[in-house]
């Protein structure tokens, strides 16, 4: 029986997931991060989280992911994510809804969870700063075609990815210092989204291409001087934290499946400060669970 039989039905559409990393002040300690950069969030609708709200995304992409709304936001100040309700009424989501991303997990039931094939191409990319992250889609010379995961007999498409400084998603109030999240596709235009945390170690020549061709203005684009395959973003262990959220940009739609990477993979601090040059703060606050399960898979090593 499928561990998410209590989802909601998904909304039929395509979208483009932009994802945002919220940045740190001191260093990189990301605890110090939400006083710098951000302000509590307005009280959203439901029960308060397991642990106190810390730290979002999206312009439209290419083909098949999460689709920003039509106004302008950030994610602080006047049209940060406070007020991204009121900036359109397309954004009602992200303060009236009840299964919103990211979130804290401060505990998860365990459990043998159906496995995940993940199939990724070796492909050639374009890494675009979308004004909000660093976006990699995939080119037509691949047929758009980064690989996949399968899921249940289900297959997602891989359709871009995005990286947040720090992590998004924090583990018992830990917050890391970035998130890369991996955006799929299923046919029937249904989302699930790999999420995989970063941590400070060696330098991880994963990032080499695509930190390369990062533009350094919003809105342009550079080809990747080589290929690149999302498999060398996974883990040694694929053991995963799943649960049913949403997008982590306006408009906030809900109806994702996440796949949280229990083990982090490293990245070296001068990386990590690459990406801060052009992106200070850019992650949503962990938003309420509601009465919502997490689980953790026992399944894989």
């Amino acid at each position: 029986m499928a561990w998410y039989l209590r989802r909601t039905s998904r909304a039929m559409f395509v979208m483009a997931l932009a994802i945002g990393t919220l940045a740190c002040s001191k260093g990189d300690d990301p605890s110090s991060a939400e006083a710098a950069h951000g302000e509590p969030p307005k009280a959203t609708k439901g029960t308060a989280s397991s642990s106190p709200a810390t730290d979002g995304h999206g312009k439209p992409a290419a083909k098949g992911a999460h689709a920003g709304a039509p106004s302008h936001w950030e994610y602080t100040g006047p049209t940060g994510q406070r007020y991204w309700s009121e900036l359109d009424q397309s954004n009602l989501k992200c303060v009236d809804g009840s299964a919103q991303s990211p979130i804290n997990i401060a505990h998860a039931t365990l459990t043998p969870l159906a496995k995940i094939t993940y199939d990724y191409n070796l492909a050639p990319v374009k890494v675009r700063n979308n004004g909000h992250t660093i976006q990699v889609d995939y080119l037509p010379a691949s047929g758009y075609d980064g690989g996949k995961i399968t899921l249940e007999n289900k297959v997602y498409k891989l359709r871009h990815l995005n990286f947040h400084r720090p992590s998004e998603h924090t583990i018992n109030g830990r917050q890391f210092p970035m998130e890369v999240q991996l955006v799929h596709q299923a046919d029937d235009q249904s989302l699930a989204v790999v999420g995989v945390l970063m941590d400070i170690g060696l330098h991880n020549g994963a990032f080499d291409a695509i930190w390369a061709a990062m533009p350094q203005k919003p809105d342009t684009a550079e080809v990747a001087d080589k290929p690149f395959s999302a498999n060398s973003l996974l883990p040694r262990s694929l053991s995963t934290l799943r649960y049913q959220g949403s997008l982590t940009t306006p408009p906030c739609f809900e109806g994702v499946l996440w796949l949280l990477m229990k083990t982090p993979i490293t990245i070296a601090q001068t990386q990590v400060q690459q990406f801060r040059k052009l992106f200070e703060f850019n992650s949503r606050y962990t938003q309420p669970l509601n009465g919502r399960d997490v689980y953790e898979d026992t399944s894989e090593p």
